[in-house]
């Protein structure tokens, strides 16, 4: 999987629509869809869907509009003024207005205690500093309501580019995120709050991924640590090696203990080589 940051993932749209010609309001749709997908799999009856003023609250409202039309019992939740909202968020929001899906303004706490999933659409990738009010109010009630909560794109309340967290964020069970990974769903602390991270295809060109590759990382799960811990508690490896003319053979053996997921290293070398070692590695420790 590859992972973008909160600037190319946006790139990744906007060439989407001006090199392809693919309208944005169809990316819209095709994410809706897609997070509708994942919410049907819970095989849940009743959907709140919480929206804020952005696209990612249209998202929102695409998911909601096809959950509707699958028949379930969906209500949706606006915490902005309806005149905020603006493009092409406003054009899905009329749509679904349009079915007579219930519509619930401000935090309306019964209606998401009643609900057996949320889906978080309240804030999107764009975020910087802490959540505001209504929307840190939101937050903190879903999160003590213990449900299940599937967000849209990222947990709202996560910086998108670091996985760090000012102020709060909301706790999902899994997060459906599009085109590409986001760097910050990766990083603790917000690989917690993020839950089973699924991401799905909208119909972005395919040319486009060539073009940023360069930009993006590449996300290997085997070697990546999976819990939130300190380098005491991942294991300890000693590496005995080298001799003369032989020092690589201690330098390659420790880094690689390193990169396959040791939390601490130590080398033991004869006495004349730990000048040479002490240039060459930083994280190593040496006997």
């Amino acid at each position: 999987m590859f992972l973008a940051d909160s600037a190319v993932a946006k790139a990744i749209d906007r060439r989407t629509t001006e090199d392809y010609g693919i309208p944005s309001l169809l990316l819209m749709e095709n994410a809706g869809m897609r997070v509708a997908d994942v919410a049907l799999a819970e095989d849940a009856v009743s959907y709140a869907v919480i929206c804020g003023k952005g696209n990612n609250g249209g998202d929102g409202y695409v998911a909601a509009r096809h959950l509707f039309c699958m028949g379930k019992n969906v209500s949706l939740v606006l915490l902005a003024d309806e005149a905020e909202i603006k493009g092409d968020a406003r054009q899905m929001l009329v749509y679904a207005k349009a079915l007579g899906i219930p519509f619930f303004y401000g935090l309306c706490h019964d209606v998401l205690e009643k609900s057996d999933v949320i889906i978080d659409a309240i804030l999107g990738i764009g975020i910087t500093g802490k959540p505001k009010s209504p929307y840190c109010d939101a937050i903190e009630y879903i999160n003590s309501l213990n449900k299940k909560v599937i967000a849209i794109d990222i947990p709202s309340g996560v910086n998108a580019d670091n996985g760090s967290i000012e102020g709060c964020a909301v706790r999902c069970s899994k997060t459906v995120t599009f085109g590409v990974g986001r760097t910050g769903l990766m990083l603790y602390p917000a690989k917690e709050y993020a839950g089973e991270v699924c991401v799905k295809s909208i119909s972005f060109a395919p040319q486009i991924f060539d073009k940023i590759k360069t930009k993006t990382l590449e996300y290997v799960p085997t070697l990546t640590k999976t819990e939130n811990c300190h380098k005491g508690s991942m294991g300890k490896v000693l590496v005995v090696a080298g001799s003369e003319g032989m020092t690589g053979a201690a330098y390659l053996a420790s880094t690689s203990a390193l990169k396959a997921g040791s939390g601490v290293v130590t080398l033991c070398i004869p006495q004349t080589f730990n000048p040479i070692m002490e240039r060459k590695l930083t994280e190593v420790m040496t006997i």
